[in-house]
């Protein structure tokens, strides 16, 4: 069995706030006027991509960095700048702290998320059966 530590919680949440944060570098690349952007304060990904979109919200709030009112100031005028509603996806190992001055500015919990992982082993060996696959290539085409 696997458990989860505050170094995996950080892994996870850094790979998720990066892999956002580069969508939204690429709108803006692409679409200029999207106003699409993101920075990083406080060890937090601050994600914009529209005021409808689900990437636009935190990630790592708390993690990196223990969370400040001025963090949370810094945050929320990101997003109310954009016209966007402040959502923050907070990880259960953010601790305490976090929550409490989540909870004393009136954020409240909308839901609770989990990450599923597993760990990277080779494949067992399996017996072959009716489906076959090959690794497809100028070598293997017929033209």
């Amino acid at each position: 069995m696997f458990f989860c530590d505050l170094d995996l919680a950080r892994r996870l949440e850094y790979a998720e706030g990066a892999a956002c944060a580069g969508f939204a570098r690429a709108r803006r690349q692409l679409f200029p006027g999207s106003g699409a952007e993101w920075v990083r304060h406080a060890g937090v990904f601050t994600v914009f991509d529209g005021p409808e979109s689900p990437i636009t919200q935190t990630f790592g709030l708390g993690l990196f960095e223990p969370l400040t009112e001025v963090a949370l100031d810094f945050m929320e005028t990101f997003f109310r700048e954009r016209g966007a509603s402040v959502h923050h996806e907070v990880c259960p190992l953010a601790g305490v702290a976090t929550l409490e001055l989540l909870c004393a500015r009136g954020y409240r919990p909308v839901e609770i998320s989990s990450v599923l992982y597993r760990p990277v082993e080779p494949p067992r060996d399996r017996e072959a059966g009716p489906v076959s696959a090959r690794v497809a290539g100028r070598r293997n085409s017929r033209n």
